[in-house]
């Protein structure tokens, strides 16, 4: 259950208190947090905030809103914010807010903008969840490199809340069993109520 920081605590206006529904930290223990239009950073050891307001690329026509959402750090310490109507990355040296809904880089094209879940693995690439299978994102190049879907040994292409071991292990809940991917061996492997699971389909934190 997210708890919003208190009042008082930190030098952040209490109208901007009350409007954040998501918060993160990233390796040095500063805070990101997330309002219905910006991301708020919070530098713990000085004490300060900076503001950077949600910019929505000009050609997207989908609906704008932010809710639900997640938020994800990358190796750089810039926060990437999953939902349902595409990506958002905030780059503090830019000072400014990408969204990222849709991609032809690279020859491969999201086959859908609504991603539920995201976690970094140590090439710093961004898994995505979604209910089409599983979109990988480079954040090195800047497009998306590769995607899966039950033809490459998903279980489903229905994939809800994902995270990376300390092996680089993918492992991602979805409805039909918890799937694990070896970056190595290049397979997945599905682990069900053939192998003790209580049951197939999961939707909870697997974090």
């Amino acid at each position: 259950r997210f708890v919003k920081p208190a009042t008082g605590t930190i030098p952040l206006p209490d109208s901007l208190l009350n409007a954040i529904f998501r918060m993160q930290t990233d390796s040095a223990g500063n805070i990101w947090m997330l309002s219905w239009d910006k991301f708020i950073y919070y530098d713990v050891r000085n004490n300060k905030y900076e503001t950077y307001p949600i910019n929505w690329n000009s050609n997207y026509k989908g609906a704008k809103t932010l809710y639900p959402a997640h938020i994800r750090m990358d190796a750089a310490k810039n926060p990437w914010l999953i939902t349902k109507n595409g990506l958002f990355v905030c780059k503090r040296k830019d000072k400014k807010v990408r969204h990222i809904y849709d991609t032809a880089f690279g020859g491969i094209k999201f086959s859908f903008n609504s991603f539920w879940d995201g976690a970094f693995d140590k090439q710093n690439n961004l898994w995505l969840t979604s209910p089409n299978g599983i979109h990988v994102y480079s954040t090195k190049k800047n497009e998306l490199i590769q995607t899966f879907t039950m033809a490459d040994g998903l279980p489903s292409l229905v994939t809800t809340y994902i995270t990376v071991d300390k092996e680089n292990r993918i492992w991602v809940n979805t409805a039909a069993g918890l799937a694990m991917y070896n970056q190595e061996e290049k397979i997945w492997r599905t682990f069900n109520r053939f192998d003790g699971m209580d049951r197939d389909y999961l939707d909870g934190n697997i974090a």
